[in-house]
């Protein structure tokens, strides 16, 4: 029914093969779809005390306990920064090109750029508990980095993340943070793991675009638009 509308909506024939709408991002398939309801159901039940009651009687206690971990990110914290828009249509599997292309477009316009930084994060022990998280410079030189504990991968990341935010901190520099996560750009517009939740000095940050850092000197002359830039991954992450 999905394809069929969508084929009408853009008026192409009924015959038109399946595989090229979707090889082009133009809709997901219906087990992205079942997926996605499925994940954003769970996280809906979690922010109600009866929707947890629920998740407990219906055995999805990860969900419960991923919570718990989770604090939320002080209103005037959480209005110093802004994530870009999390692109769709970036299955691995399915928009493998579009995800290149997208890597490309933010590697020329910001690989030259000395206020660029990325941040990743790993797992060093057999059983994903330690990890290492750490930020490079546009040079890809090693700027800062952080040994932690993580329940996982994602706690790491969120660690990297903040990492460089007090590094945006110290050198007092408007900086773009580019992460390769999308569950951690989901994280910071609402709420991260309370170990590696960021206790930044509130006056000293104003704004932020994609993480984007900016010191009050400079927002005289920094203004930038809605969007302007991405939150993608490092170059050469698919």
């Amino acid at each position: 029914m999905l394809r069929k509308a969508y084929k009408a909506a853009l008026k192409l024939p009924a015959s038109t093969p399946t595989s090229k709408p979707l090889a082009l991002g133009l809709h997901n398939t219906y087990s992205e779809l079942c997926e996605t309801q499925l994940t954003t159901q769970l996280q809906r039940l979690t922010l109600t005390p009866t929707g947890r009651d629920l998740l407990i009687r219906l055995g999805y206690i990860s969900q419960l306990q991923d919570v718990a971990r989770h604090k939320p990110i002080p209103d005037h914290l959480r209005t110093t920064y802004k994530v870009a828009p999390i692109p769709r249509n970036m299955d691995p599997r399915l928009h493998q090109g579009r995800r290149e292309a997208r890597v490309e477009a933010i590697e020329r316009e910001h690989r030259h750029k000395n206020t660029t930084y990325y941040v990743d994060a790993a797992n060093y022990d057999l059983v994903n508990t330690k990890a290492v998280a750490t930020v490079v410079d546009h040079t890809f030189k090693e700027r800062t980095s952080a040994s932690v504990r993580c329940h996982n991968i994602t706690e790491a990341e969120e660690t990297a993340i903040a990492l460089a935010l007090a590094l945006g901190y110290r050198l007092q520099r408007s900086l773009t943070v580019l992460t390769d996560s999308q569950a951690d750009c989901r994280n910071y517009l609402k709420r991260v793991h309370q170990p590696t939740r960021p206790q930044y000095p509130p006056e000293r940050y104003r704004h932020w675009r994609a993480f984007q850092y900016t010191h009050p000197q400079d927002l005289a002359s920094d203004h930038m638009d809605p969007g302007s830039h991405g939150a993608g991954g490092k170059p050469g992450s698919g």
